[in-house]
């Protein structure tokens, strides 16, 4: 309804706007800028109504049109195939109402000029739009929630992402103006979060009021032991979390621990460990920056409606409410129960991630709400928002510059990926890369003297690595290419032609550069023979390889056309394959090398020219007299035999020897099994994974190769113990019989003794150390005294009938003095 009357306005200023006089004094055109003249120009030819009889060619008043123009749209700019981007001249726009900025998402277009602009007939403040540029229709297309043409690429959604913060960054840093409010079109998905917004000035004042504020994050899982059962662990560390933007007067900033409430929606990782996944239990464990922590496992919901920080925090309603928690998340790290049915649908749902990661996206709603992957309901959610203080009440900002992220758990395959400079600026290697993701591009390392060329895939540089399409499918290293700068002298090159036709000079060459060919020149009853370093001919000049060191001048060499012989020659291959022979070759030619034959098991040894091989052919020197056969001559390959070592990781256990040079298909002698405290050894596997067993009596070598131990811890007996409760005189304690070793003790109601205070538990009659039930462990049988005090009783003073109680003193102190206050009862 806003945008309506928006267009309403805008169309009603368009009618009512009446052109100025053509006696006014036109604008310098230097004072717009291209894009806008070139929008102007195609204002006024779209409707000559407004400005009649008008050519902008050649004679335009800019600021006559610009007075015209009450909406600055972005689909106005398409149908015009205009865009602005150098606002230089927006100033002079004085009856604009609606204002709509474009910001380039994949070209290098920058928003220049943007300093200030007439403000007063804004109704709406500044609307920002996204654009992708589609070369293909040559205009730029506005995906928000609706479909995109084509698909979007998710490495190029993040890599938009990305130029749309550092843009509006730079837009905010470059507009000196008064503060304007400024809006997102539907483009809120298009920011992961707001931390670009951080020490920013408020000249230009967002509003952001997100349309789908979750933003989905999958979380790698790693394996953990904890109590004898296998669970996935997933971690969440502070850098993961976005952050929440506080805007004050002037400016946005990050909000501090206190000010920011926090939660986690138990009932989102109920929906999905426990219904989804179906673990059969979790435990998740939050550490706050102050250093408090928060629990909760599968049982945690059912208990919602108890009081105490801990119900606060875990909650299925968010962190709105006054008495939130208030804080930073440090680390969540949370646990969930592994078995074959869970490790399935994992597996399952991480495929539909992987695969939807690097699948196109055709409506931008999708990449967030899982395209069937996983859900809005399902995950760990944290709600933090900014708290504050106004007129007397806090409040809590939901609204504006906040995200609320979801994670799920992902089982990623890991790569990496190491970077050798050779001889360049070290560069630290990419570890624990999704396989199948993108390797980050890391900034370009130096040498002296050299220019980076890129990185390729091997030491030959015969394959790029493309950063932006190649994804990496296993461990791999990339190989910095350099291409040395040489120092750049120039030379001239003039041609000698020896009575030929003349040949044009080549002047000013770079040092290093070839010789462009220059067409034969011509004499009559000569051969042209090629161009040579001097006049004796002993150096013929390559153009294809000799580049320019000196002034230099090239030689004509001429050949006195003789009576010309031509011959054949054939070539035997002797069993190889078959090479096709050079027919009619003029005499004193050289033979062209052909490519060389093969033969199975045979090495080619050369062409000869007889079958005795007492002579080789050496086709750059030797040329055809006659007519010849050459041979090929084979040389009989021999039959290698490959060696393997085979060492031994014991893991703790003790050492075994390894078995060297053991031929390829050959059995590895069983050791004798090692020995580890504590553990039994159950067999040797081919990895530290420990799935594949060795069979020493069916498996062969075919590689160098480590075997590693299996061991199997042995079972540790656990101590129990007694606990009894002498209460001297109270009443009965009931032990506590068979706790474990290193346990607390739960503390009992305190006994009661007619005429006593119960003063706590001792470890002895002696009473000389007091037993703490939040921190003591039990280590042995033991009993624990009860110390009891007397109680006072009244006594009446002798004369006078009056009783009194005595108050233990009391001191008050106040000012410095001290008041001791008795308390007399007269019967």
């Amino acid at each position: 309804m806003k945008r309506f009357w928006k267009l309403c306005l805008s169309l009603l200023l368009t009618v009512m706007v009446i052109p100025v006089a053509s006696s006014t004094v036109f604008a310098d055109d230097s004072a717009y800028s291209n894009d806008l003249k070139n929008y102007l120009t195609a204002v006024n030819r779209a409707d000559d109504v407004l400005v009649p009889q008008r050519d902008p060619e050649t004679d335009q008043d800019f600021d006559e049109i610009a007075d015209t123009v009450s909406a600055l749209e972005i689909e106005d700019q398409k149908i015009y195939k205009t865009y602005i981007f150098d606002y230089k001249g927006i100033d002079r726009f004085e009856n604009l109402t609606l204002f709509e900025v474009l910001i380039s998402l994949n070209t290098d277009d920058e928003i220049t000029n943007f300093n200030a602009f007439s403000s007063s007939t804004l109704d709406y403040g500044i609307e920002i739009v996204p654009g992708i540029y589609v070369e293909a229709k040559n205009e730029f297309q506005l995906p928000t929630y609706g479909d995109f043409d084509g698909g979007l690429a998710p490495s190029d959604f993040e890599t938009y992402r990305v130029n749309l913060e550092t843009k509006l960054r730079a837009l905010s840093v470059q507009y000196q103006g008064p503060r304007m409010d400024v809006e997102f079109t539907e483009s809120d998905l298009y920011l992961r979060d707001y931390r670009w917004m951080d020490g920013l000035k408020r000249t230009l004042n967002y509003e952001i009021e997100a349309e789908q504020p979750e933003r989905f994050h999958d979380a790698s899982v790693t394996n953990v032991t904890v109590g004898g059962k296998d669970y996935y662990q997933m971690k969440i560390t502070q850098d993961m979390i976005p952050q929440v933007i506080v805007s004050n007067e002037d400016s946005y900033r990050f909000a501090k621990d206190d000010e920011k409430t926090v939660s986690v929606n138990i009932e989102y990782i109920n929906d999905y460990f426990l219904y989804t996944l179906e673990s059969p239990s979790f435990m998740i464990e939050v550490t706050l920056n102050d250093g408090r922590v928060f629990v909760a496992d599968q049982d945690y919901e059912t208990n919602l409606d108890q009081e105490g920080d801990a119900y606060k925090f875990f909650t299925d309603e968010g962190s709105d409410g006054d008495e939130s928690i208030r804080g930073s998340i440090k680390e969540i790290v949370l646990n969930f129960e592994k078995n074959e049915d869970v490790t399935m649908l994992l597996t399952e749902h991480s495929d539909l991630v992987r695969a939807y990661k690097n699948s196109p996206i055709d409506d931008l709603s999708d990449y967030y709400e899982g395209n069937g992957s996983y859900s809005q309901s399902e995950g760990i959610m944290i709600n933090s928002y900014y708290r504050y203080m106004k007129n007397g009440y806090w409040g809590i900002e939901q609204d504006e510059n906040v995200i609320v992220p979801i994670y799920v758990p992902y089982l990623s395959q890991k790569v990496n990926v190491t970077f050798d400079s050779h001889g360049g600026t070290s560069v630290d290697p990419q570890r624990d890369i999704d396989l199948g993701s993108f390797a980050t591009k890391p900034s370009n390392p130096t040498k002296d003297g050299f220019t980076f060329e890129g990185w390729y895939t091997d030491a030959t540089f015969a394959t790029a690595w493309n950063f932006d399409v190649d994804t990496v499918t296993q461990d791999m290293t990339l190989h910095a290419n350099w291409e040395e700068i040489p120092v750049i002298e120039k030379y001239d090159v003039t041609f000698d032609s020896h009575g030929g036709s003349t040949v044009a000079p080549q002047l000013q060459l770079e040092s290093g550069v070839k010789v462009q060919k220059p067409a034969n020149p011509t004499k009559d009853g000569f051969t042209f023979e090629g161009w040579y370093t001097d006049a004796t001919y002993a150096t013929a000049w390559n153009f294809d390889v000799d580049t320019v060191t000196q002034d230099i001048t090239l030689h004509a060499k001429w050949e006195e056309i003789p009576v010309i012989e031509k011959y054949d020659v054939t070539f035997d291959s002797h069993g190889g394959s078959t090479v096709a022979p050079q027919l009619q070759l003029e005499s004193g030619v050289k033979v062209q090398k052909p490519a060389n034959p093969t033969k199975d098991g045979f090495t080619f040894e050369g062409w000869y020219t007889d079958a005795t091989y007492a002579t080789a052919w050496n086709f750059d020197v030797d040329t055809v007299t006659q007519d010849i056969t050459l041979h090929a001559k084979w040389e009989e390959n021999p039959v290698v035999v490959e060696k393997y070592d085979v060492t031994f990781d014991s893991h703790g256990g003790s050492t075994v020897a390894p078995q060297l040079q053991l031929e390829n298909g050959s059995h590895v002698m069983k050791p004798i099994e090692p020995t580890r405290v504590g553990y039994t050894f159950n067999g040797w596997y081919t990895s530290d994974a420990l799935t594949t067993v060795w069979n020493f009596e069916l498996d062969t070598v075919s590689k160098n190769m480590t075997l590693h131990a299996k061991w199997l811890e042995n079972p540790v007996v656990v101590e129990k113990y007694d606990v009894t409760f002498d209460s001297h005189g109270g009443s009965t304690v009931a032990p506590q019989l068979q706790l474990e070793s290193g346990v607390k003790v739960q503390k009992p109601a305190n006994p009661t003794k007619d005429g006593f205070t119960f003063e706590g538990w001792y470890t002895d009659a002696t009473y000389a150390t007091a037993w703490n039930f939040d921190v003591d462990t039990i280590m042995k049988d033991m009993v624990l005294h009860a110390k009891w005090k007397e109680n006072i009783k009244d006594e009446e003073l002798p004369a006078t009938g009056m009783k009194t109680s005595i108050i233990f003193p009391t001191m008050l102190v106040a000012g410095g003095l001290s008041l001791v206050v008795l308390k007399f009862k007269k019967d």
